[in-house]
C-alpha cells in the first residue's frame, strides 16, 4: 500500500515539474515535496512509533522515495539552468558581421614614447641599446662604480635591500659595468630601464622610476664630446634650440662631474648628471685608464616626459588613468 502511494506521488511530482519553467516555480514545487511540511517529512516522523519489523520496511521505502524525488529535482534544475544560459547567450550575443560604429583607439604610454624617442636619437649617434638585471649585487651597483660603503646612497634609507643580500638597482650604471666586463673598448652604449630608490611618492618623486644612462669609452673622448652629445640629444628631443649650462658636481663614478641644466619656461631645470668616467671605474673592470677614457651621463625619463608633455605630477604616469593616457594617442600628438 505504501509503495503504491509513493509511486503515485512520484508521478504527480513529474507532472508538476513539467509545468515549471522558472527557478521560483521550481523552488515552490521542491518545497511541496521535500520541504519541512511535505508528505515525505510526515512519513519520516511516523517511523519512530512503528514496530521494528515494519519500521525497517517502511524506512527503506521512504528513503528510496526520497532518492527518487531528489533525482527528479536535480535533473529539472540542470535543465532549467541550461535553458537560462541559452537565453542569456542569445540575448547577449554579438553579431560580428555588423560594422562597428565606434571604437576605442589605444595609445602608447608617454614613458614608452619618450624612451623610444631617446633610443632612436642615440642610435643615430652610434649608441647601442643594452639591458641588465633589475636585481643587482652590491658590487655592480656600488663597489665597481667607485662608491664607498660609507656613501649615503648605500644606506637602506636610500636603497632597497633584499633578504638574500641583493638589492634593487638604484641606477642603470650597473649595466655599464657589465658591458665593460664583457666587451673591450671602444664602447658606445645606452641603458634605459627601471630603477628603485627609497623615496616617498610626491609630485616629483617615486620609489620606482625610469632612467636612461649612457657610456662612451675610447681613446679620444673628451668633455667637448660629452657636451656636444648632450646638447644634440636635448635639442633633438625638444625640437628647438636650448640654452644649456653645465655646473660642477660630484659623483663617485665620474671625475670631473657635472649637472646639466636647460633654461625652460623661464627657469633653469636640471636634466642630466654627467662627467668623465673615473679612472678607478675603468681599472675595476680591467680597462687600462692610461690608454682609454670616456664619459657617462644619466637622465630621468619621467623628467623629460613631464617637460615635453607639460605634466606637473609624476604620479599621473603610474596611476593608469585611461582618460589621461588617451591624450597621448597618435591623434593627440
Amino acid at each position: 500500500r505504501f509503495r503504491m502511494d509513493y509511486d503515485s506521488l512520484l508521478k504527480a511530482c513529474e507532472e508538476d515539474l513539467k509545468t515549471v519553467d522558472a527557478i521560483h516555480q521550481y523552488d515552490q514545487v521542491k518545497s511541496r515535496y521535500l520541504g519541512a511540511k511535505s508528505v515525505l517529512k510526515q512519513q519520516l516522523s511516523t517511523l519512530s512509533s512503528m514496530p521494528k519489523a515494519q519500521k525497517a520496511v517502511q524506512g527503506k521505502a521512504i528513503h528510496q522515495f526520497k532518492r527518487s524525488l531528489e533525482t527528479l529535482f536535480a535533473t529539472k534544475k540542470d535543465s532549467l539552468e541550461e535553458a537560462l544560459e541559452r537565453a542569456r547567450l542569445a540575448e547577449d550575443c554579438v553579431d560580428v558581421t555588423v560594422d562597428s560604429v565606434a571604437y576605442w583607439k589605444g595609445a602608447e604610454h608617454p614613458l614608452s614614447l619618450t624612451q623610444k624617442r631617446l633610443v632612436s636619437m642615440f642610435a643615430k649617434l652610434g649608441f647601442d641599446l643594452v639591458d641588465g638585471p633589475e636585481i643587482e649585487t652590491f658590487y655592480y651597483n656600488f663597489t665597481a662604480l667607485n662608491t664607498p660603503k660609507y656613501h649615503p646612497a648605500v644606506t637602506s634609507q636610500d636603497t632597497f635591500y633584499l633578504s638574500n643580500g641583493s638589492l634593487l638597482r638604484s641606477h642603470t650604471s650597473s649595466v655599464q659595468i657589465r658591458m665593460m666586463e664583457q666587451h673591450k673598448p671602444p664602447l658606445r652604449v645606452i641603458s634605459p630601464g627601471r630603477v628603485f630608490r627609497a623615496d616617498t611618492p610626491d609630485a616629483t618623486h617615486s620609489p620606482c622610476f625610469m632612467q636612461c644612462e649612457g657610456l662612451v669609452v675610447d681613446t679620444a673622448s673628451s668633455l667637448l664630446d660629452l657636451r656636444a652629445t648632450l646638447v644634440n640629444i636635448l635639442e633633438g628631443f625638444f625640437e628647438k634650440k636650448l640654452k644649456v649650462r653645465f655646473r660642477s658636481s660630484f659623483f663617485p663614478f665620474t671625475e670631473p662631474s657635472f649637472e646639466c641644466d636647460i633654461w625652460f619656461n623661464g627657469q633653469w631645470l636640471e636634466v642630466f648628471g654627467c662627467g668623465m668616467v673615473h679612472p678607478n671605474v675603468l681599472e675595476n673592470v680591467g680597462v687600462d685608464s692610461s690608454i682609454y677614457q670616456g664619459f657617462a651621463f644619466g637622465m630621468g625619463i619621467e623628467r623629460l616626459t613631464m617637460l615635453r608633455y607639460n605634466i606637473d605630477d609624476i604620479r599621473l604616469l603610474y596611476e593608469g588613468d585611461q582618460a589621461f593616457l588617451q591624450q597621448f594617442s597618435e591623434d593627440g600628438l
